[in-house]
């Protein structure tokens, strides 16, 4: 794996291949384990930082179609830097893996603003999977996807510290075209919220082993979101 500094020297040799080009030809790029950030650990670095260079290139390739930054450690405002190079190249990514970049609730309203100006609309693959969002950045993100990515057939949210909030924000927000859903390794997600998610869709990776949790008091409050969820399985596509 390329440590930051390793990863500066593959955004640089990036941006010094694009720097004469009016665009790129890109239509895949896969930088899994690179480690980016906005300065060295010193604070001694010089030049543009490897977020920079790297956006320096994305909005010249208009033809991308997949970026994998995965474990990139990118962060939110790494990511609104990306997301905004890309909405500026005036391509449409079919596929985006944010995995483990440290994202947290400020990533996820990031990439919810971006969604509101269009630029998932041809999304079909999208992980997020190990960034802390939590059942707040659940709560921002997915009623923003259902309404803007319709494309979107794999989501991945694996290792995010949701819980029974998170788990009905998916419920009460059905993303019509989707066919995997991954939540594994979400404990604290009720198993009878869990049931509910396994019956929107083809494919939902989840934990087995899902407590049902206390649930006795929420009753009444569940039931319309319980009648909901049963509509929403009723048109599974």
């Amino acid at each position: 794996r390329p440590l930051k500094e390793g990863t500066g020297f593959i955004a640089q040799g990036l941006a010094d291949m694009a720097t004469d080009l009016t665009e790129t030809a890109l239509v895949e790029l896969n930088l899994h384990d690179c480690t980016f950030g906005e300065a060295d650990d010193d604070g001694d670095a010089e030049g543009p930082s490897s977020i920079d260079n790297l956006v320096s290139v994305l909005e010249k390739s208009p033809h991308l179609k997949l970026l994998n930054l995965q474990d990139g450690e990118i962060g939110a405002e790494g990511l609104e830097k990306i997301l905004q190079a890309l909405s500026d190249s005036g391509g449409q990514l079919t596929t985006l893996r944010l995995g483990g970049c440290e994202l947290g609730v400020e990533g996820a309203e990031v990439l919810a603003s971006f969604a509101e100006k269009g630029l998932l609309a041809a999304l079909v693959e999208l992980a997020l999977d190990t960034n802390e969002l939590g059942d707040e950045g659940v709560s921002n993100l997915i009623p923003t996807l259902a309404a803007h990515a319709p494309k979107l057939e794999l989501l991945d949210l694996e290792t995010n510290e949701l819980e029974k909030e998170a788990a009905q924000t998916l419920v009460q927000n059905k993303l019509t075209a989707l066919k995997t859903l991954i939540v594994a390794d979400n404990m604290d997600i009720p198993a009878k919220w869990g049931a509910k998610l396994e019956a929107m869709y083809d494919t939902v990776n989840i934990d087995e082993d899902l407590e049902d949790g206390d649930d006795d008091d929420d009753d009444e409050e569940d039931e319309a979101v319980d009648d909901l969820a049963d509509q929403l399985a009723g048109a599974k596509i």
